[in-house]
């Protein structure tokens, strides 16, 4: 079954409501506030899905983002190697904590055991292949990179690059 987010009604391709096309489209909007306009009360018309009370968080939608849960590693300035936080690169996590506060983190932010809807993980800071990490991302790689040389010592780039990446990509998935 396709799962679909949008964050306007507007956008929504006309063919999602055809009966003979079967989808669930989860309205993922924190709209509590506004409730009192008419586009809110269009989702339940058109039989979108929402969290009760129109909340963030809620029993149909949980958005978990990388600087609330767990403790993945990230650099805070793509243009700036000191400031990583939780060692920068997925080389550098510390597995057994971050686990550790993803378990405490996914029960602060669904603390019903019997939740059975959609738990969302929107980790956006760097992309779990190698490749992936381009323009801005590109710390990623470099400091990957660094990590490997300040080990190995002399070694070429090619090789260096090489171990790097397939450190970030064992370490990110």
């Amino acid at each position: 079954m396709p799962i679909f987010a949008f964050t306007s009604i507007e956008h929504l391709p006309l063919n999602l409501f055809d009966p003979s096309y079967y989808s669930e489209i989860i309205w993922n909007i924190p709209t509590e506030k506004c409730k009192q306009f008419t586009e809110t009360k269009l989702l339940e018309e058109y039989g979108i899905l929402v969290n009760d009370g129109h909340k963030f968080h809620g029993n149909i939608i949980v958005n978990l983002y990388e600087k609330k849960f767990g403790l993945y590693p990230y650099y805070q300035n793509y243009f700036d190697p000191s400031s990583a936080v939780n060692g920068g690169i997925p080389q550098l996590a510390n597995i057994s904590a971050h686990l550790s506060k993803v378990r405490n983190d996914i029960t602060k932010v669904i603390p019903n055991s019997n939740f059975d809807g959609l738990a969302v993980i929107d980790y956006e800071n760097w992309r779990p292949l190698w490749e992936q990490n381009y323009h801005t991302k590109r710390i990623y790689q470099s400091e990957s990179m660094a990590y490997v040389k300040k080990r190995y010592g002399d070694i070429n780039d090619s090789v260096a690059e090489l171990i790097a990446m397939n450190e970030f990509n064992n370490a990110s998935m």
